[in-house]
């Protein structure tokens, strides 16, 4: 899944994404999906990728699905 390389950031699709990582009421796939395009819009500038880090790390991972536990461990690494 690539999104389209654009110089601007997609601000509503990035609030949308970081907002819904941690709703419990989304389906698990939606989730991982949300982690997923908050990464690639996040790469574009360094600086978010704290705050991406920071959203994932709320994550209680021991309570999750293994999609979302696989998704978050795949960023964590990358990020660091």
């Amino acid at each position: 899944m690539l999104l389209p390389e654009t110089k601007d950031i997609d601000v509503d699709l990035l609030n949308f994404s970081l907002e819904n990582i941690c709703n419990m009421r989304m389906a698990v796939a939606m989730r991982a999906l949300c982690i997923k395009i908050a990464y690639q819009l996040c790469k574009r500038e360094p600086e978010l990728l704290k705050e991406l880090q920071a959203v994932v790390s709320m994550l209680d991972l021991k309570d999750e699905q293994a999609a979302i536990k696989s998704v978050v461990k795949k960023v964590i690494k990358i990020i660091l």
